[in-house]
């Protein structure tokens, strides 16, 4: 059941890992950052709770949550994509 809980928190992980040592010059990127990864975790959160979810089973879900990861990233990666690496 933890191993099943602990699904969802990957995507959040990796986020977090490519913005954690970034800066933007743009202040609305982070913004649009913050509303498309709440929308997206919603919409995760609604797929979790359906019936869809029950019938395709743990390979179902570890690949919607293998998409949702992949968006987080590709949007941090356009979030920060001006800003430079601290040392």
């Amino acid at each position: 059941m933890i191993a099943i809980l602990a699904v969802p928190v990957w995507p959040y992980a990796v986020s977090c890992i490519v913005v954690w040592r970034r800066t933007t010059t743009n202040w609305a990127r982070p913004w649009i950052f913050c509303f498309i990864f709440v929308l997206i975790t919603v919409l995760v959160a609604l797929w979790y709770l359906s019936e869809s979810s029950r019938q395709n089973g743990l390979i179902g879900n570890l690949t919607v949550t293998m998409f949702q990861g992949a968006a987080f990233y590709y949007l941090a990666e356009w979030t920060f994509e001006d800003s430079s690496d601290e040392l």
